[in-house]
């Protein structure tokens, strides 16, 4: 960058400082690239709406901004005085629909991998494309080190404000924006000390992450890049309507049902696993914007950060009645507030987890920004134009994340890991959390053990299914012929996951074999039941097989 175009330089934020790190170590990800696609009816000014954009970018530091970590003591961000807009436009109206939705999804793929060079300014890009007559697709892609989602929301409200001031022959007001820079200069000023000593404590006697239910141990993950899935369900209006109802009703907030029920879905996994654990860990992500700086609440930039929750669930629950556990939940979720700017890779370090093992293998995040009413109110009688806006997918860096967004159909998403989690047990774990809700609506005097985890059609399965015998039975031959064809087929591929240890089909085939031969050698006879009496390990599947 030339001297006379810099404007700034200064350090990172701890959150920056983690992305960037993550973004260098893999970067043909995609990991932290982002897009909003915002949907445009009506009349468009397209020199105007593009103008409005160049405008913010002119307006906002964080839109000129540049990351640099080469040949310096510490990373560090520059802020350009000036620089161009990334601007592209389509005409897709010639497409049939179906054609159209399939340019629209490559468009979005190739995005995403097509990243930012971090080194050059701006990390946003704009591709508008025509649908229709009257109607466009605006993709605004840019890179998660420079904005937050609150972010988007001020950016959007401001890009349409300045639009709707040109098409009326006006100049947009030149007003100064609040510097990302004074946020950078007020955290680097907290208390440590103070941060250490609550944190210590609040993570006293917790050495290792909590185990996920559905994602297998790292040790066996593949050895190449990693790539990451989704999967959603929608609770129906009325769902949604009754748990805004039961967290009023109570004083509570939504998100704290949500914690609570996956709380509930890692503590009986554990349990499951006959872990020792009474306490979960999990990641949740706090706004960052009680900072005691003027105008934080209309500051551009990154500000949100993300800290271990802890929850505690004695005795599998069932002593614990839910309403008085959830306000707990709520009241350490808000403790954490006075902490919201403690930098994550400190709090590990305070904590008893070992140096390189992570503090949590899952995070929730609940989006409570209604983007789409927000525009309404702030433009939608200054301009001829509808808009709505879909967003992307948001793949986290964690094998498990469980991000959920407000609205008349409260919708849950889990995004994974696809090295160590397949679909079909990501979906039932959707079913699991969804059962938790409903529970806590059906019967909030309920003690924790008594909320149901599995769905109405598993319930079926296990208690009517299951038990029948000639069932059983078929399901038995069927089971072994098919692993018989597969350790045939492929005898080195792993078939068995427990902690450090795994099986192959081979090595499973060749044990259960030598069991079955002592079983036999001590009288047992075909049709003769025989019991296991095992904790949850590899030993357990060759006693079933």
């Amino acid at each position: 960058m030339k001297p006379e175009n810099l404007e700034a330089i200064y350090r990172l934020s701890p959150v920056q400082e983690g992305i960037l790190f993550h973004s260098l170590e893999e970067p043909h990800s995609g990991l932290y690239v982002r897009h909003m696609v915002v949907e445009l009816s009506g009349m468009l000014e397209v020199d105007h709406f593009k103008a409005a954009w160049a405008s913010l970018v002119g307006r906002h530091a964080v839109l000129r901004t540049s990351l640099h970590w080469q040949e310096v003591a510490h990373p560090v961000q520059v802020v350009a005085r000036r620089v161009t807009l990334p601007w592209e436009e389509k005409d897709w109206r010639g497409l049939a629909d179906e054609e159209r939705q399939r340019s629209m999804a490559g468009l979005l793929r190739a995005d995403l991998l097509r990243g930012f060079d971090l080194a050059h300014p701006p990390l946003i890009r704009l591709t508008l494309v025509r649908t229709g007559e009257t109607a466009w697709e605006l993709v605004w892609s840019f890179h998660h080190l420079i904005l937050d989602g609150w972010s988007l929301i001020l950016l959007l409200r401001e890009v349409f404000s300045v639009y709707a001031e040109l098409c009326r022959g006006g100049k947009p007001a030149a007003g100064k924006a609040v510097p990302y820079k004074d946020f950078i200069t007020w955290q680097e000023r907290q208390d440590g000390p103070a941060a250490e000593r609550f944190w210590r404590l609040n993570l006293a006697g917790f050495s290792a992450p909590t185990p996920l239910p559905a994602v297998r141990p790292r040790a066996v993950a593949g050895e190449g890049g990693r790539s990451f899935e989704e999967r959603g369900t929608d609770l129906s209006a009325a769902t949604t309507a009754a748990l805004v109802r039961l967290a009023k009703q109570h004083g509570l907030t939504v998100n704290t049902l949500l914690q609570g029920a996956w709380a509930l879905l890692l503590s009986r996994s554990n349990q499951a696993q006959s872990s020792q654990e009474n306490d979960v860990v999990f990641g949740t992500t706090v706004s960052g914007r009680s900072a005691p700086l003027a105008g934080i609440e209309s500051m551009v930039g990154l500000l949100i950060n993300t800290l271990p929750l802890r929850v505690r669930v004695r005795d599998n629950g069932s002593d614990i009645p839910l309403l008085a556990w959830l306000r707990d939940l709520q009241e350490s979720a808000s403790e954490l507030l006075q902490h919201e700017h403690d930098p994550l890779a400190l709090v590990q370090g305070w904590s008893e987890v070992p140096r390189g093992v992570p503090l949590f293998d899952s995070i929730v995040v609940y989006q409570n920004l209604p983007i789409d009413k927000i525009l309404d109110q702030a433009f939608a009688a200054s301009i001829p134009l509808r808009v709505a806006v879909r967003r992307g997918g948001e793949p986290m860096n964690y094998p498990l994340a469980l991000i959920a967004f407000e609205g008349e159909r409260l919708a849950l998403r889990l995004s994974f890991e696809r090295e160590r989690a397949e679909p079909v047990a990501v979906e039932r774990l959707l079913g699991h959390l969804r059962s938790l809700l409903e529970g806590m609506i059906e019967n909030p005097q309920a003690m924790l053990a008594g909320l149901p985890l599995l769905s109405a059609a598993e319930r079926q399965q296990v208690v009517l299914e299951w038990n029948s015998r000639p069932a059983v039975a078929a399901s038995s031959e069927s089971l072994v012929s098919r692993f018989a064809a597969v350790a045939a087929e492929r005898p080195d591929a792993v078939a068995v996951v427990s902690d450090e240890a795994h099986l192959t089909y081979g090595e499973l085939a060749a044990r259960s074999r030598g069991l079955a031969c002592w079983l036999r050698r001590s009288g047992v006879v075909p049709g003769e039941r025989v019991g296991l009496q095992l904790e949850r390990s590899p030993e357990m599947v060759v006693g079933i097989l």
